[in-house]
């Protein structure tokens, strides 16, 4: 398994199938009983005689056998899957927090590059607020965390692959291979980053519950609209209060405050982040910038779409005066149904509507000058 599919991985498809396998159970444990107490019961019981009659026994005899076979291997596969689900959890949630350990004492953070991951000091002294200390890091510290990160996606990628089924009877060869169709394609990264374990889109949330019921009203069907979903997943609970507790008293990153899920995707539709700073960035940042297009709207002290993404930057005073004043939301959004203005439209309103409701539970409303309906005019700043 990938670093990248590990971090966001969502294994909701390998719940549904121990969920269904455990109906199966069910199901075959009924057919077991009547199979041996019934079927074989009477069976062995009725006075048959001649040569059909010895046929007609041991043919019942087998079946019944088989129906018991299968219904230990489907056990048997239940078991798997779900022992599967929840190490690759663990691992994931394992990896989540050596990031966020290395964040907090080293200043250290992680991000996806390639097939692996890239290590990097999450706030540059540079751009740190003055009076701000922030932790040290050393070379042995990146290697050590490239280490840890190393030996947790080798374990899942271990775990995902381990063939654990002993040989099955005969008969339930066809339950066997269904089983493993369906561990392949819960733990495989495709090429879309979508994994689907059936056809069938299981109940999920609306746009209105995910992140904390933070994105409301128009924002809600911008989200609809821009991920072409109308129900969706989160991999976490995600508490704004629990974010806005940590911008409180550090400048430190908060990866992944909300992360929304298409149904069986393995990575999220929709990424949120927020970050203390201390300014944001202006025409001229942009000059020296790499992006080649802006498209800025007037809410926030900044606000802009670009390539795949949505920024906001909004005032929110700090109760510690080593803490920045200002607070950024990054919105990152891999692909659209939309076009390409309606999508940075979207992008920005969803982003809005949730960092409205962070500056609410932080208590700086006014400050932020975040309105509930983003302006539609905006600003298109290119590079000449």
């Amino acid at each position: 398994m990938k670093f990248e599919a590990l971090l966001h991985g969502n294994f909701s498809s390998l719940g549904k199938a121990v969920t269904d396998w455990t109906e199966m159970i069910d199901k075959l444990e009924s057919l077991k009983w009547d199979a041996e107490e019934v079927l074989e019961g009477r069976t062995k019981k009725a006075d048959w005689a001649s040569e059909n009659a010895t046929v007609t026994r041991e043919f019942v005899t087998k079946t019944s056998k088989e129906f018991g076979d299968a219904y230990n291997q489907a056990v048997t596969i239940r078991n798997i899957l779900q022992d599967t689900r929840n190490e690759l959890i663990s691992y994931r949630d394992e990896l989540k927090r050596t990031i966020s350990t290395a964040q907090e004492k080293k200043n250290l953070t992680v991000v996806p590059s390639g097939n692996g991951w890239t290590i990097q000091m999450n706030i540059h002294p540079d751009r740190a607020g003055k009076g701000v200390d922030l932790p040290e890091q050393s070379q042995a510290d990146m290697e050590d965390l490239s280490g840890d990160i190393k030996r947790i996606v080798h374990a899942s990628l271990k775990s995902s692959q381990e063939p654990r089924l002993k040989p099955l009877a005969r008969g339930t060869l066809l339950i066997a291979s269904v089983s493993l169709l369906v561990l392949s394609s819960a733990c495989s990264n495709s090429a879309d980053g979508q994994e689907k374990a059936n056809e069938e889109k299981p109940k999920g949330l609306s746009a209105t519950k995910v992140c904390d019921a933070s994105i409301t009203g128009q924002a809600a069907q911008d989200l609809r609209k821009l991920t072409g979903a109308d129900t969706f997943e989160q991999t976490d609970e995600v508490k704004l209060k629990s974010v806005a507790e940590k911008l409180t008293s550090s400048s430190s990153t908060v990866r992944s405050a909300c992360e929304i899920y298409l149904p069986d995707a393995s990575s999220p539709a929709v990424q949120i982040d927020f970050s203390r700073r201390t300014e944001h960035p202006t025409r001229s940042s942009f000059e020296s910038s790499n992006a080649d297009e802006w498209i800025v709207f007037p809410i926030g002290r900044h606000a802009r779409a670009s390539g795949s993404g949505a920024d906001i930057y909004f005032s929110c005073p700090a109760k510690n005066k080593d803490v920045p004043d200002l607070i950024h939301g990054n919105l990152r959004n891999s692909e659209s149904s939309l076009s390409a203005k309606d999508t940075d439209f979207a992008r920005i309103s969803i982003l809005n509507s949730v960092s409205r409701n962070l500056a609410d539970a932080l208590g700086c409303s006014e400050e932020s000058q975040l309105p509930e309906k983003v302006p539609v005019s905006s600003e298109r700043w290119t590079k000449h």
